[in-house]
């Protein structure tokens, strides 16, 4: 063959999966999808790797160049970065992984190209920049035959991501997502997550306060939380780190992570347990998960005590745990209920804050809570702490921002809980929880402005649709005009109970839904099939049906009852109220009744306002709604108002099947007056 034949590259190392093509053309995944279903010019996979199509990465550069939808002297610069799963897929991950990032700390240390080194010559870089072999010594040592192909492409990443710290997180990133490394999947924590607790600890208060802040994590894991924390801090202080980590593999990845973001050696200590003496000026901390989570609700709570006592007079410390522990209502009188009113009660609780699900990405259906511990609070603040809830909501940076700046401006001096807007957190008295024990979730009071502007606005509003409403009314076949008599209420928050209380009060009954086949439910029979769609809205009522001969074949299925109450929480909380009765309610649809000793406190209408009012969606990401349905809480209102609220939801009713112009003005004041009750705002004047 002629001397000047091409070379052709190793395609391997240049593999790519449609993630990291929709990341290296800046688009979202699906638009992936559509161009390889829209053009027939696109690459085709050239290797399928555990069901995944892979694909040439310069043949992706050269398409998307030709197309008009990169440039190339900048999407060539940055190949070697999206193409780290064919890596991550040969051979062992976990020895990949450690011998790629310990070939990034070497060259971040001595600052030497690795190309080209021989296994020898890495090896005696090592020693001199790692004695004590603590980071990356051993790695290159046990894996030699790694590293004459892995040098050149760590190089190559480091150069494409403009120096080691990016290099580092771009490994660290893709193998946490990708789940080869058991230790690292397990462990990831969601970076807007790490940033929310980051911000939350005042690290950087302190340090400005101190000149230098001492940080520590009970169970550091990857330091994800310590990063995050010294990321908050800035370049202007010099924090030291104290970091637990049992696991030799991840404690060594902690010293490389530390070094590469360009902390000293000697201020960063990394040991199995935090020593009975470390009195750190700031603790972020994730309790690990466990499998099935195991662990019982009191070891958690005694976790948080043994981290409560390591804080002196003006340290904080931030506490990721499970939600079942932190927030959710425990058991009256357990163990458990005693334990964490007891935390409360020693003042040092700041913050409680429920999460969105889905934050720790290897159990997307863990739900997780935060609590804030501080050893000082000022007289202001003693005896109150702050309840926020987002479980409903997508944890974006603007959320953090809110929920930093709700805590940040309570802690300040000449806070006043009712002058301030807040988003997500309320002020509560801790004595309150800690005598009535319930969930530790806020219940949202209005401000002085809402006093002053939202409401009579509400109560503005109101009246104007009542005269929307009484225009209706005008022709003689339309009811009569409807007035309320609604207006502000200055009572404050009352009675309130959960849905599984008022069950235990025999006020409700909780009745699931069935299983139906598919086959059995058709377009014909004699009994509506109601499923979820149909609570949500989104099928037409009666498109389903039931004979009442094959109904016979499920003997534990009951028909509802007029004025029986359905709900749904998958795939987003909703409610129903079936007037006509004799339907099947379809599983996941529940069903709530109103029993004899209930009627003086729900009436069906009644209950359905309440409820939709109470109603809360899930957050993008996670696979369970923020909370059970047996955890709703709803007002436990007074009879009069019962009544006079369901007569006015009742002619709203009427008016509203009579003429299907008058709909919006009816949802809206149906919406409005269902929540100024619910929550304390509006009421009926006696």
């Amino acid at each position: 063959m002629s001397d000047q034949t091409p070379v052709i590259p190793d395609t391997d190392t240049f593999l790519m999966s449609l993630p990291e093509v929709a990341e290296l053309a800046q688009v979202r995944r699906p638009v992936v999808t559509n161009w390889r279903r829209r053009h027939p010019d696109f690459p085709k996979p050239v290797v399928v790797r555990q069901g995944r199509p892979m694909f040439d990465g310069q043949s992706i550069c050269a398409w998307l160049v030709e197309t008009g939808r990169a440039r190339r002297d900048d999407i060539y610069a940055d190949l070697r970065l999206y193409t780290l799963s064919a890596t991550a897929d040969e051979g062992d991950p976990k020895a990949l992984f450690g011998v790629l990032t310990s070939l990034i700390c070497l060259q971040h240390c001595d600052g030497e190209p690795l190309t080209d080194a021989t296994a020898t010559e890495l090896a005696q870089r090592a020693d001199q920049v790692d004695p004590g072999d603590e980071m990356v010594r051993s790695e290159l040592a046990e894996h030699p035959e790694l590293l004459p192909r892995l040098a050149g492409f760590a190089d190559e990443l480091i150069e494409a991501a403009w120096g080691a710290k990016g290099a580092l997180d771009r490994v660290v990133r893709l193998y946490e997502r990708r789940g080869g490394v058991i230790e690292l999947r397990d462990r990831a924590v969601h970076p807007q997550l790490a940033s929310l607790m980051a911000e939350l600890s005042g690290a950087a208060r302190h340090a400005e306060r101190l000149g230098t802040v001492r940080i520590a994590d009970a169970a550091a894991g990857t330091g994800d939380l310590l990063l995050a924390a010294a990321g908050s801090i800035g370049e202007a202080f010099a924090p030291v780190f104290t970091a637990a980590e049992p696991d030799p593999f991840l404690g060594r990845l902690l010293m490389r992570r530390f070094l590469v973001q360009g902390v000293p050696r000697e201020d960063v200590t990394v040991a199995h347990t935090l020593a009975a003496a470390e009195t750190p000026d700031v603790i972020v901390t994730a309790l690990p998960v466990q499998p099935g989570e195991s662990r019982s609700t009191l070891d958690v709570l005694h976790a948080l005590d043994d981290l409560a006592v390591r804080l002196r007079p003006g340290c904080t410390a931030v506490v990721l745990g499970p939600a079942e522990a932190l927030a959710s209502a425990l058991r009256s009188y357990s163990p458990e209920e005693r334990l964490r009113a007891k935390l409360l009660a020693t003042g040092m609780v700041e913050a409680v804050i429920r999460l969105p699900g889905g934050m720790v990405p290897a159990r997307p259906g863990y739900e997780s809570a935060l609590w804030v511990l501080t050893a000082t609070k000022d007289e202001r603040s003693r005896g109150w702490l702050l309840l926020g809830d987002i479980a409903d909501r997508e944890l974006t940076p603007e959320v953090v921002d809110a929920c930093v700046t709700d805590v940040v401006t309570w802690r300040r001096d000449g806070y006043r809980p009712i002058a301030h807007t807040r988003t997500y957190c309320v002020q509560a008295q801790v004595s309150e929880l800690v005598e009535r024990p319930r969930a530790l979730t806020p219940r949202m009071l209005p401000t002085v402005r809402e006093y002053n502007s939202v409401i009579p606005g509400t109560v503005a509003r109101i009246n104007e649709l009542e005269v929307i409403l009484a225009e209706f009314a005008d022709s003689a076949d339309r009811p009569t005009e409807v007035t309320s008599g609604i207006g502000v209420s200055d009572a404050g928050a009352g009675a309130r109970d959960t849905i599984a209380g008022l069950v235990k009060r025999g006020w409700l009954r909780v009745i699931k839904g069935s299983r139906i086949a598919d086959g059995d439910a058709t377009s014909q029979g004699h009994h509506r099939v109601l499923g979820r769609a149909n609570v949500c809205g989104d099928g037409f009522f009666g498109e389903r049906r039931i004979d009442r001969a094959v109904l016979a074949s499920y003997p534990r299925t009951r028909l509802t009852e007029p004025g029986d109450v359905l709900v749904t929480l998958v795939p987003r909380p909703a409610v129903y109220l079936d007037e006509r009765g004799f339907s099947v309610a379809e599983f996941p649809v529940r069903i709530l009744r109103v029993t004899d000793d209930g009627d003086e406190y729900f009436t069906p209408r009644v209950l359905t306002a309440l409820l939709q009012s109470t109603a809360r969606a899930r957050s993008p990401g996670a696979v369970r709604p923020p909370r059970k349905l047996t955890e709703w809480e709803l007002p436990i209102l007074e009879p009069q108002t019962v009544w006079r609220l369901d007569r006015l939801l009742d002619s709203l009713d009427q008016r509203q099947k009579r003429a299907e112009a008058e709909l919006d003005a009816i949802t809206e004041l149906r919406r409005l007056a269902s929540a100024g009750v619910a929550n304390a705002t509006l009421t009926f004047p006696h």
